[in-house]
C-alpha cells in the first residue's frame, strides 16, 4: 500500500497535511519542502508512538529521538541483526533520518540563516525531491507497523 492510500484509509491527516506541503513547495522553495518532508517523517513516528500507547517528551523529543524509539521497539538496531544485509539497510535508514534532519537544521525553514547562509546555501528542487521520496518510503516503512 502507498503512503497517500495508508494516510488515507488511517485518515491521518498530520501526515497528509505534511506531504502536501513538502510537495507543493519543491519548486518554489525546496529548504521549505525539506522541512515538510521531515515532518512528515516525525508526524509517521509519531502515530506509531500513538498507536502504541508509548511515551516520549513532546518538548525534546527530536526526530533521532523518536526515531531511535522505533528502533528499539520495532528491533531494527542494526547491533541485534544478524544478516549483514539487514544491517546495512538498518543503517542506511538511520542515515536518510539524520540527514535530513541535519539539512532540515541547517538549510531549511526550521531555523532562522543569516544573509551569508541564504545566499551560499541554495537547496535544489531535485534535492528535495530526494528527501521528500526517501521520507515518504521511510513513513510507509514505518506506517506498516500499524498492522502488525
Amino acid at each position: 500500500m502507498s503512503l497517500t492510500d495508508r494516510v488515507a484509509k488511517d485518515g491521518l491527516i498530520a501526515v497528509q497535511q505534511e506531504i502536501e506541503r513538502s510537495l507543493k513547495t519543491v519548486e518554489s522553495d525546496p529548504s521549505a519542502a525539506i522541512h515538510y518532508a521531515s515532518n512528515t517523517l516525525e508526524a509517521s513516528l509519531k502515530v506509531f508512538i500513538a498507536r502504541y500507547n508509548l511515551a516520549y517528551n513532546e518538548q525534546h523529543d527530536t526526530l533521532i529521538t523518536l526515531w531511535n524509539f522505533f528502533v528499539s521497539q520495532t528491533r531494527l538496531n542494526p547491533k541485534n541483526l544478524q544478516n549483514d544485509c539487514h544491517k546495512e539497510i538498518a543503517s542506511g535508514l538511520f542515515k536518510i533520518v539524520h540527514g535530513t534532519m541535519r539539512l532540515r537544521n541547517r538549510y531549511s525553514a526550521a531555523h532562522g540563516r543569516t544573509d551569508s547562509q541564504v545566499h551560499t546555501t541554495q537547496i535544489s528542487p531535485r534535492l528535495a525531491r530526494l528527501v521528500i521520496n526517501a521520507t515518504n518510503s521511510l513513513s510507509t516503512y514505518i506506517l506498516e507497523f500499524l498492522t502488525r
